[in-house]
């Protein structure tokens, strides 16, 4: 969005040193910056609240060895980061691993399907990978 684009409030409120998104009534931004401990008017606090509108997510808000909370964009489960439990990082069991394998042969054999103008499908376990 160009600068020419943005409604007069927006521009008014650039003016006066606040952000658009706080403008424009996106007072949930402010409350997880306030929650993290950041000041809305700092520098750095314009570039996450950019983020966080583009995104439409909150920040994780984890504590860090440092102390501080992680202000990383909280996707995942319970709005944490990837860093902080956000996202799968794999199976661990050996059960879990064998699924894993399988629904990947699976994948492989629906992929060779799509591709094989013969008709034959080869055997997902024998295929060599980098030949």
């Amino acid at each position: 969005m160009a600068i020419c684009d943005l409604p007069t409030a927006a521009l008014a409120a650039i003016l006066r040193g606040v952000h658009p998104a706080i403008a424009a009534g996106n007072g949930w931004i402010e409350d997880e910056l306030r929650a993290a401990g950041i000041d809305p008017n700092e520098d750095r606090a314009w570039l996450l609240m950019r983020k966080m509108e583009k995104a439409g997510l909150g920040l994780c808000k984890a504590r860090t060895r440092k102390g501080s909370p992680c202000i990383a964009l909280g996707d995942g489960a319970g709005g944490r980061c990837k860093n902080h439990g956000g996202q799968s990082t794999g199976p661990r069991t050996a059960s879990g691993k064998a699924r894993a394998m399988a629904a990947l042969a699976l994948a492989r054999v629906k992929r060779w399907e799509g591709k094989s103008s013969c008709g034959q499908i080869p055997d997902p376990t024998r295929i060599e990978v980098g030949s």
